[in-house]
């Protein structure tokens, strides 16, 4: 009929073409003004013919997005399946703010093919491969083959972006043209050492993973480790914003500091043990006592160097430790701390808590051992002390007890 025009699998158009004579002379005598199209083919084991309306229309998109976040990185995958058969070879997208797109790729019965793009900003038709091609713009050009006409084969467009953590941070999309949203949804999977503080969906709704496995994605629901959010969209306006932040880790620590006292000097050596329950620890932190200066810490058995500073607190200085190589979840690491402070003066009273030179966060358990010379007593009248042998420590602390010296 006038007004539609036949979409043959595999063609990027079909042109209309004057009827052979006896077509025409069948046409004239039936009085009809509908227009005769030939389609001219080579050998082929099928014909799959879609009659739509002319001109070809723009296809609406559901969009179905998979975000992988991971420290202060987010890859996104989006899932692009038409609503009908594909009618162009260019298809337009919009790209949200902080996107860098990577790949552009068709999954269809041949499998997967890597498809050219283009930044429209960049003035270039030929195929990005950096960052730098129109990095700005807001809209994408995919090119699809011909052989995408008349077919409804997926389209996946990778990208990338820097999030922040400890903030709000609006989770970037990739869309079709404003009147061709046609649906979708978005599955946010974290890394194991981050933690959601906080969600605000606008026009997104939260769903469970029965129905997300029901999404046209690519998804192994079984593969993530850490926290999944998934929400689909009810406009082409929605937007989802997260709060992320690294998560706390669950940690054992214990400690044992031998304190050395001498008529001219108090020197000590905190030795600590800290074991890693859950999560990943990057720094160790630990209150230092009124009146000592820490020296040096060590880390034994790891070729890092001790990374250490102390720094000025409200309640007085505060020690802290960088593990640059982490300690993860089941994993142990050792730390020295050595500091010194003023001596004690012969009869004057002294807090047993004043040696403790250093208090960890976490601790668990902790022990307190003095040493003397043989020419110096200590006198603990008037204070509670909890004297135990070594050998009646808890195991750990006898460890630490006994490798200190």
């Amino acid at each position: 009929p006038a007004g539609f025009v036949p979409l043959v699998k595999g063609a990027e158009a079909v042109q209309a073409a004057p009827a052979p004579a006896p077509l025409s002379s069948a046409a004239e005598e039936a009085g009809t003004a509908e227009p005769v199209w030939t389609l001219s083919f080579g050998p082929t084991s099928e014909l799959v013919v879609t009659i739509a309306r002319e001109p070809l229309p723009d296809v609406p998109i559901s969009c179905w997005s998979r975000l992988a976040i991971e420290r202060q990185t987010a890859s996104l995958a989006t899932t692009l399946q038409p609503a009908m058969p594909w009618t162009k070879t260019d298809v337009r997208l919009r790209v949200g703010p902080g996107l860098t797109v990577v790949a552009a790729k068709l999954i269809d019965e041949q499998g997967t093919t890597s498809l050219s793009w283009r930044r429209p900003a960049s003035a270039s038709d030929t195929a990005a491969t950096d960052a730098s091609a129109g990095d700005g713009a807001d809209e994408l050009v995919v090119q699809l083959p011909t052989r995408a006409i008349g077919t409804r084969p997926q389209l996946v467009i990778e990208s990338i972006a820097a999030i922040g953590i400890g903030k709000p941070w609006t989770l970037p999309a990739i869309l079709p043209p404003d009147g061709l949203w046609a649906g979708g949804g978005m599955v946010a999977e974290l890394d194991p050492r981050l933690v959601v503080e906080r969600v605000e969906p606008v026009e997104y709704l939260p769903v469970d993973e029965e129905i997300v496995k029901g999404w046209p994605m690519a998804l192994d629901v079984e593969a993530a480790a850490g926290p999944r959010l998934a929400f689909e969209a009810q406009a082409p306006t929605a937007s989802l914003s997260l709060t992320v932040a690294p998560r706390k880790p669950d940690v054992q620590v214990q400690r044992v500091t031998t304190v050395d006292i001498s008529a001219g000097s108090v020197i000590a050596q905190a030795a600590c043990e800290i074991s890693v329950e859950r999560g990943e620890l990057f720094e160790l932190t630990g209150q230092v006592a009124p009146g000592w200066l820490i020296d040096s810490v060590e880390i034994p058995g790891r070729a890092e160097r001790a990374d250490w500073r102390v720094e000025a607190a409200a309640e007085g200085s505060r020690l802290r430790v960088g593990l640059v190589s982490g300690v993860s979840r089941g994993s142990t690491v050792r730390v020295n701390v050595m500091g010194h402070r003023g001596p004690l003066r012969e009869g004057e009273p002294f807090a047993r808590s004043s040696l403790e030179m250093l208090k960890l966060s976490n601790e668990q358990a902790a022990a307190l051992e003095i040493r003397t010379n043989a020419e110096m007593t200590i006198d603990g009248a008037g204070q509670t002390v909890d004297a135990v042998p070594l050998d009646q420590l808890p195991p750990g602390l006898r460890k630490l007890a006994g490798d200190s010296g």
